[in-house]
Formats: C-alpha cells, structure tokens, sequence
C-alpha cells in the first residue's frame, strides 16, 4: 500500500469504550486485575495523542458514530 504516514495511530473509540466497560465490569479483584483496569482507565482517556485518528467519529459527520453506538447498545 501506498501513500500512508508511518506513525499514525486508529483508534476505534466505541470498541475501546466497550474494552473499558469489560475491564471496569470485570468481578475478578486480584492486584493484577486492578492493575489491568488502571492501565485501561489512562489508555483510554488519551484522547488528544499526536497523530491519533479516530475510525469512526468524526465531527463533520457523527451519524456513522450513531449508528455504530445504536447497535453496540442493542447488544
């Protein structure tokens, strides 16, 4: 593939935020398993990392977004 910029970041945001709600919905108490959840608390809210695109949302067109986060709420 050509003409792509080595360095740039995807993030799918609602696959993320569904990854967060696992971790903070998880029952296992372990050191470990909290460690995990407050390794994925501060990976989630990078929000604003240097060359970070986001897949789905994007403000000039939110309904992909929307129906994205319908469907994960169907679930």
């Amino acid at each position: 593939v050509d003409g792509y910029k080595v360095g740039v970041r995807s993030r799918w945001l609602l696959g993320d935020f569904a990854r967060l709600g696992r971790l903070l919905l998880g029952g296992d108490q372990s050191t470990r398993a909290r460690s995990e959840r407050w390794r994925g608390v501060l990976d989630f809210l990078q929000f604003f990392q240097k060359d970070t695109r986001y897949d789905v949302n994007r403000w000039e067109d939110l309904k992909p977004f929307f129906f994205e986060l319908r469907r994960l709420l169907q679930r």
